[in-house]
């Protein structure tokens, strides 16, 4: 029969103490990320959006410049046939040929001016997208600031406020090094909390 190993009650006293000491320290960090993991999950579906939006913006800055290249190719072939007309004219002999190739001419011509104010017209679309795609690129780099701030700051505090680091570097066999850890947590938090601050001054700035 296994002996029943008896707890004294200093042992009992002194486990009740660091519950309540862990409790204290969950509450601590429950106190400062506040509604942090939310904001966070936010943040990653507002960039998400912003994604699929620079996305179909980039497809239509493509779709534009395809126009250009196609009308491009449109006006050389008008050219090409007005050049050619010009020659058949030469070559005619009577009136009906005649007028027949002067309207080919001024077809190609129509042509030519209508190729014109379709690439003005992707041009403009082009400039216009462009300018909202480099706000779009602005706006997602601004958001993956305030995540990484948010994160950094969650993770920091858990490892400030929490005895997560003693249990794994006692696991480790490192435990003394524990002396060294709020040299580099603390100015860590203060890090995270300044790049927060960052992101959220660079994106009032913007919408300003």
């Amino acid at each position: 029969m296994a002996k029943k190993v008896e707890i004294s009650v200093e042992e009992k006293l002194r486990a009740l103490f660091d519950l309540q000491l862990i409790d204290s320290r969950i509450d601590q960090i429950r106190s400062i990320r506040g509604e942090l993991p939310l904001e966070v999950e936010d943040l990653e579906n507002e960039i998400e959006g912003l994604n699929k939006r620079l996305e179909s913006f980039e497809n239509e800055i493509k779709e534009s410049e395809d126009g250009i290249k196609f009308e491009e190719n449109s006006i050389s072939t008008s050219k090409e046939n007005h050049k050619k007309y010009e020659g058949d004219l030469k070559k005619v002999r009577n009136n009906r040929e005649y007028n027949a190739i002067v309207k080919e001419q001024e077809f190609q011509e129509l042509e030519i001016k209508l190729s014109e104010k379709k690439i003005s017209q992707y041009k403009e679309i082009i400039e216009n997208k462009t300018v909202v795609l480099d706000e779009q690129k602005n706006k997602i780099k601004d958001r993956k600031i305030l995540k990484i701030g948010i994160i950094g700051m969650l993770v920091t505090a858990v490892c400030c406020f929490t005895p997560l680091l003693v249990i794994i570097f006692t696991s480790l066999g490192i435990a003394t090094w524990l002396g060294y850890t709020d040299y580099i947590l603390l100015p860590l938090l203060t890090m995270f909390v300044g790049i927060i601050l960052w992101g959220i001054i660079l994106s009032k700035k913007k919408a300003n």
